[in-house]
């Protein structure tokens, strides 16, 4: 057994180690293992004891022991599908897009249209007017003033200001306008419908004289009279121009511009009128022939009831047919029927036909035998002031019918 204070190679710990030793504790200031460890040619071996004492100076470092968390690739595998995100309801805050409808107006019948689509939430409607009036009447909803330059230009403004429907509700004798619509609806897709409310019909003690055009009417006129009310509007004059011996008396909203017949009497005035007033007019200025559009409706319907009183000729000018596969409808509720409206409810005969108004009327040749061949006497009625000139400032009445020249291009 060995001595107890000599010991063995087992029991001999490291040199640094040793607690014990006298010269490293009684000289804290000499240098020692411990405090040089930069002058250690070769590191000692710690134990594992050692190693978790000494956690500044690690061995290896500590991250690759750290869990890395998956790649952020992976996470749109637990995403909800998108497919089923559109059947979300939208907020109730949006507003919704409001629908734009494009009416091409100037009739009584396109401004009660612009007035119930105005006041109908959600829906946005432009009124197009040509400009020809120099005062129109107002309109409710927006209003533009102007040509669009052809079918083109209308395609154009259609997708520019996002209209939905286009609503033809001119004048039955603005064709070209009519044509232009509906080549413009063709080219963008847009639907449109054609407002036209039914044509006139003669009824008992009428006498009509159905004619094509305005020059078929003054070829009419100098075998059914000599003095003739000219109610077709001022831009068609120019097909009487050449008339001479007979007096023409013209109503119109503007005045109109040559060529004019040689003998005219202008007349301003805005409609609508009524029987009395036109009986008043007729007797006035000793008319014995009436020319007229077929224009249909009541707002300018009071002179073919005079006329029939005064058991006066009327030559009537039947309205040109609808471009190819363009069809009308007859009123405004079945305007709003074909928007997918329903109809507000109307006092009875707003929105439809006058009596005399009984369907259209397909054209028929001048026949003189067909009313007969007698004249109003001269002396029917009391004499008037053959001067030229207008008929003073026109009063102011309640908007009707403007007639083509309020129709936009």
């Amino acid at each position: 057994m060995p001595e107890p204070h000599e010991p063995s190679e087992l029991s001999e710990p490291h040199e640094l180690s040793e607690p014990h030793g006298p010269s490293e504790l009684s000289e804290p200031h000499g240098p020692s293992e411990l405090s040089e460890p930069h002058e250690s040619s070769e590191p000692s071996e710690p134990s594992e004891l050692s190693e978790l004492s000494q956690p500044h100076e690690p061995s290896e470092p500590l991250v690759p022991v750290v869990p890395v968390p998956p790649p952020a690739l992976q996470l749109p595998a637990v995403r909800p599908p998108v497919l089923p995100l559109p059947a979300v309801p939208a907020s109730p805050v949006s507003p919704p897009v409001p629908a734009h409808v494009l009416v091409l107006g100037g009739t009584t019948e396109a401004r009660r249209l612009a007035a119930d689509l105005a006041a109908r939430p959600g829906v946005r409607v432009t009124t197009s007017l040509a400009g020809r009036v120099t005062r129109p009447a107002a309109l409710p909803g927006e209003v533009r003033t102007g040509g669009f330059g052809g079918p083109e230009g209308l395609a154009d403004w259609l997708r520019t200001h996002h209209v939905d429907a286009l609503v033809d509700a001119t004048h039955p004798f603005a064709g070209s306008i009519t044509a232009n619509a509906a080549r413009a609806a063709r080219a963008t897709g847009i639907p449109a419908v054609v407002l036209r409310r039914p044509g006139w019909r003669p009824g008992p003690g009428d006498r009509w004289y159905d004619v094509p055009t305005l020059a078929g009417a003054a070829e009419a006129l100098p075998a059914l009279g000599r003095r003739v009310f000219l109610s077709t509007g001022r831009l068609g004059l120019a097909a009487f121009a050449h008339l001479t011996g007979l007096h023409f008396v013209v109503r119109s909203v503007e005045p109109p511009e040559p060529p004019l017949p040689p003998d005219t009497r202008v007349l301003l005035a805005r409609g609508p009128f009524t029987t009395t007033d036109e009986t008043e007019l007729l007797r006035a200025h000793r008319i014995d022939v009436l020319v007229t559009k077929d224009s249909g409706g009541e707002a300018t319907s009071a002179k073919l009831t005079a006329a029939r009183d005064l058991g006066l000729p009327v030559v009537v000018v039947r309205r040109p047919p609808l471009p190819a596969g363009v069809r009308a409808v007859p009123d405004v509720a079945a305007v709003l029927r074909t928007l997918g409206l329903t109809p507000a409810p109307t006092a009875a005969g707003q929105d439809g036909p006058a009596p005399v108004s009984r369907g259209p009327a397909g054209p028929a040749p001048v026949s003189p035998g067909r009313a007969g061949s007698a004249a109003v006497s001269p002396g029917r009625a009391g004499p008037v002031p053959d001067r030229p000139g207008s008929a003073g400032p026109v009063p102011d009445r309640p908007p009707g019918d403007a007639g083509a020249g309020d129709t936009c291009p």
